[in-house]
């Protein structure tokens, strides 16, 4: 059983905290973890348990160091959910499970955030259309 006082002390987030913005389609993550929690891999007999990371529901990495970065790829634009779980050797989660969770959202710089048209109408020109800039003919 890891002693603590609060299940959200054990593992934080530190980027990208909730309302990141973030300008591409990857990030870095990165979080701590508690000092009392030994981390190791799966089915270790001498330690705590492992890191699950899941990005909107899915499962997407699992981390068995404490200063491991989680590459995130492959966004798309919009929001996105990161969870980072602490589990127990077998891949369980803790009766009061240990996570953390951040709310960030990908708005990528090359991808234009025009509005539609609307109400907007083109006619038909004829010779009296001039081109800006040049002087009448």
């Amino acid at each position: 059983m890891i002693g603590q006082d609060f299940r959200d002390e054990t593992i934080q987030i530190t980027y990208p905290t909730t309302g990141t913005m973030i300008d591409t389609n990857f990030v870095d993550a990165t979080f701590t973890i508690a000092d009392y929690f030994d981390l190791g891999t799966p089915g270790c007999a001498s330690c705590d348990g492992f890191i699950e990371v899941f990005v909107d529901g899915s499962s997407v990495d699992s981390i068995y160091s404490a200063d491991a970065i989680i590459p995130l790829t492959g966004l798309s634009e919009g929001n996105h959910t990161l969870i980072v779980e602490a589990v127990d050797p077998s891949g369980t989660s803790f009766s009061i499970p240990a996570t953390d969770t951040s709310i960030f959202t990908v708005n990528m710089i090359s991808v234009d955030d025009l509005c539609p048209p609307w109400n907007f109408s083109v006619a038909a020109g004829d010779e009296r259309n001039y081109e800006l800039g040049l002087p009448q003919r």
